[in-house]
């Protein structure tokens, strides 16, 4: 089992303060949380802390701080989130924190464990810690201390980020979660705060950038914004309720050094080039593509039939003087049955034969 140092005085962490430490007021609230989907855990031990919009004060401008697995301080402390929420003057951040139990986090339901409400991710069992895998992304060939739990999670679908105010979260603590905050715990660890930095340090981070969807979303450890598996973050308005075993397989295969994983709503909705068209499935229910420069049989059909005319107008003229040429030499009997005709003549063409080759055939007889 590993840990972080244990800090018993981390109120020594004031010099590593980020933004996070400092109160401040602001007048426009965070974006919505992006949608992601959790890296695999890197090993036993670690805990997930979920992401969250922070405030440069340079730049006046949020800027996502990627959700992350991390060493708890110490055995038996669950990380409580830090919120946004609303008073009189503007939005004003909440530090999270450490405890031995999660504390009050505004309501805010950011997924994997965190539904709003106390954490459903894992628990602390003799000194192990056990994850919950209807929520984590866990391999249990590495990770043994796991159990299976279903969680419902009702996610709006306006995905808010802060508590309060005109279209927040409508949430209070209750005074078992009021009474926590004043409980001893611990800030956050070394760790957290340049994980913090790093991600106020990245440009495409800043909301301004990246438009509500960030460009690093979740990392596998803290500060790794640069892993080759690092998550983006999808455009979808909605998580989903559970993390099923078939959505984990597909996100440890998305994962893969080189390969930047994609959340379920582009798995299940590709893109798609321009010259194709979406039409229902038939049965699936899924959406297929049905390329608009391809014509389908019908149309097919009557480009098949108007060629054939084309080619017999292209082979009349040859095989009518032919036939002429022929019948003036004197010789106008059908052709033997062992040679058959390449192609059936018109009427009005035999016609035209027989027509030039009966007065040499009088003449013949007379003779």
């Amino acid at each position: 089992m590993k840990f972080a140092p244990t800090f018993l005085a981390l109120a020594l962490l004031a010099p590593l303060a980020a933004w996070s430490q400092v109160t401040v007021a602001l007048q426009i609230g965070p974006p919505p949380l992006p949608f992601y989907v959790q890296p695999p855990i890197p090993g036993d031990g670690y805990l997930w802390t979920p992401g969250y919009w922070g405030w440069n004060p340079a730049d006046r401008d949020y800027y996502w701080i990627p959700g992350t697995w991390v060493l708890a301080p110490t055995p038996g402390y669950l990380w409580t989130p830090g919120y946004w929420g609303y008073s009189g003057s503007g939005y004003r951040w909440t530090v999270g924190y450490w405890g031995v139990r999660v504390g009050f986090y505004g309501g805010i339901n950011y997924g994997y464990g965190y539904n709003g409400a106390g954490y459903y991710g894992g628990r602390w069992e003799r000194g192990a810690f056990h994850y919950n895998t209807s929520v984590n992304n866990v391999n249990t060939t590495v990770v043994h201390n796991v159990y299976n739990t279903k969680v419902v999670n009702n996610y709006n679908s306006t995905r808010v980020s802060y508590n309060g105010g005109s279209n927040g979260v409508r949430a209070q603590p209750t005074p078992t979660q009021d009474q926590e905050r004043r409980n001893k715990h611990f800030e956050q660890t070394p760790n957290q705060v340049e994980h913090e930095r790093t991600a106020m340090k990245t440009p495409t981070q800043k909301a301004s950038v990246n438009h509500g969807v960030p460009q690093v979303a979740a990392t596998p450890r803290a500060s790794a914004l640069e892993a080759p598996n690092a998550i983006r973050a999808s455009n979808r308005a909605a998580m989903a309720p559970a993390y099923s075993p078939a959505q984990r397989s597909k996100d440890r295969a998305a994962a893969q050094p080189g390969n930047v994983a994609r959340s379920e709503a582009d798995a299940n909705a590709p893109t798609r080039k321009s010259s194709e068209q979406e039409q229902p499935g038939a049965g699936s229910g899924e959406p297929q593509a049905v390329k608009r420069d391809q014509p389908t049989p019908m149309q097919q059909q009557p480009a098949q039939a108007r060629s054939k005319p084309e080619q017999r107008v292209q082979a009349q003229p040859d095989d009518a003087r032919q036939r002429t040429q022929q019948a003036q030499a004197g010789n106008a009997q059908p052709r033997p049955e062992g040679k058959p005709q390449s192609k059936p003549q018109p009427q009005a063409e035999n016609n035209l034969a027989r027509a030039q080759g009966e007065p040499q055939l009088k003449d013949k007889q007379r003779e």
